[in-house]
């Protein structure tokens, strides 16, 4: 068959899947998520346009997506189209690099002012090209977006560069390797290796899921107390220590981000004792003792996280499951198997596959590995701290209104 014709049969795929899904989110209710898929494309369309025609652009963004353009609009590319998947992928990483480029002159606020789609689409846009969304964005609604899909991202370039030297390869000649079937028991044992990797790493990671609960569960707890504390003493040092155990769950979440140390944050564990001294003349002796074990439990859960991600599983498996790898990819580049498109599909799709394992198992590994909110592939969910904050604010702001409360700040 011709490259034409595999072009042909590769694009008709491309719509027919993509037709496919639309449809099946129209059956099952997702009208939303269709509308957003169908119209990405021409989103993307528009939005260009609308770009080059806006005066605020820089004449070097505007450059850069001519050039752009031009290249998607040429029948041969650097990977061709007719390699099923792959040859779409040098389209994809090029567009991600012209967008961060743009980004950098025309900025993220002047793409949502073009943008004619939906937000939900802009967002992922956005975060394709490396920029913060717009406006406020919790990490909950991040994590839901984007968590999914980030390691395919991560290794669609891997496997794109894998093609593009396979291809090259066998134009060279250099395909020096026969196929034998013992290689087949090297893939297969390198797989053996990374699912004892996954293995291990699940369990810390199943605990992991339940820490950020358990915390906001303990400070809630607290919070309760000093409520009702201060509703039925009138107490304004309750009310101050509602206020402390804000600020000390924004402090978790701050640590949680890399944006504060360890120390920092079990002292404001440890502030706790001050307001518990001052409502031992307001309650029972029983009353203290709970709020104490519950500080002790918020203390040996942020402890425990501190060890999770500082700890790493059999670091010594790490390097021999990369080094496989790495030995099995370049066998495959060096293993003569014709056609060349079966040869180039059996290496895709085997590199994604390590590759793939790699990279979720280094995220499993340390699931708090939050970087200025953002979150990895296989990043726990902050929502409960983050819903907590906002229940405490609400409460405070019901207490301050109290007439106790205003005598005491008059």
């Amino acid at each position: 068959m011709s490259a034409f014709a595999w072009l042909l049969v590769a694009g008709a795929a491309v719509v027919a899947a993509y037709l496919l899904f639309v449809g099946m989110l129209l059956v099952f209710g997702r009208r939303q998520h269709a509308r957003a898929l169908a119209g990405f494309v021409p989103d993307c369309a528009v939005l260009f346009t609308r770009l080059l025609r806006d005066p605020r652009v820089p004449r070097r963004s505007k450059l850069i997506l001519a050039a752009l353009v031009a290249y998607l609009a040429m029948p041969f590319d650097l990977v061709p189209d007719f390699i099923p998947v792959v040859g779409q992928l040098d389209d994809a990483i090029l567009v991600v690099i012209v967008l961060r480029l743009v980004l950098r002159g025309a900025g993220p606020a002047l793409m949502e002012t073009h943008w004619f789609g939906p937000k939900s689409s802009l967002e992922l846009l956005l975060r394709l090209a490396g920029s913060k969304i717009p406006g406020p964005v919790s990490f909950a609604a991040q994590h839901r977006l984007f968590q999914n899909w980030r390691l395919v991202l991560k290794v669609a370039p891997v496997v794109a560069c894998a093609a593009l030297v396979k291809v090259l390869f066998d134009q060279l000649g250099w395909e020096t390797i026969s196929l034998n079937p013992l290689y087949t028991g090297l893939v297969a044992a390198n797989v053996f290796l990374l699912g004892f990797l996954l293995a291990g790493t699940l369990a810390d990671y199943k605990e992991s899921e339940k820490l950020p609960g358990d915390l906001a569960a303990s400070l809630e707890t607290i919070a309760d107390d000093c409520v009702n504390l201060h509703r039925a003493k009138q107490a304004g040092v309750a009310l101050e220590c509602l206020r402390h155990i804000r600020a000390l769950a924004g402090s978790v979440l701050s640590w949680l981000n890399k944006r504060e140390q360890t120390p920092a944050v079990l002292k404001n564990v440890s502030e706790l004792n001050r307001f518990f001294l001052a409502f031992e003349p307001l309650t029972q002796p029983n009353y203290i003792v709970r709020l104490k074990q519950e500080q002790s439990a918020i203390r040996r859960m942020l402890i425990r996280i501190e060890t999770i991600r500082d700890t790493s599983f059999v670091g010594a498996g790490y390097v021999i499951a990369k080094l496989t790898t790495l030995l099995l990819v370049v066998g495959l580049l060096l293993v003569d198997i014709n056609p060349l498109l079966d040869a180039t599909f059996v290496l895709c799709v085997i590199t994604f596959l390590l590759v793939y394992m790699l990279l979720l198992i280094r995220d499993l590994d340390n699931p708090f590995d939050y970087r200025n909110g953002q979150a990895g592939a296989a990043e726990v969910s902050l929502q409960p701290l983050e819903s907590l904050e906002d229940r405490v604010t609400r409460q405070i702001d019901a207490l301050s209104g109290l007439p106790a409360e205003r005598a005491a700040t008059s």
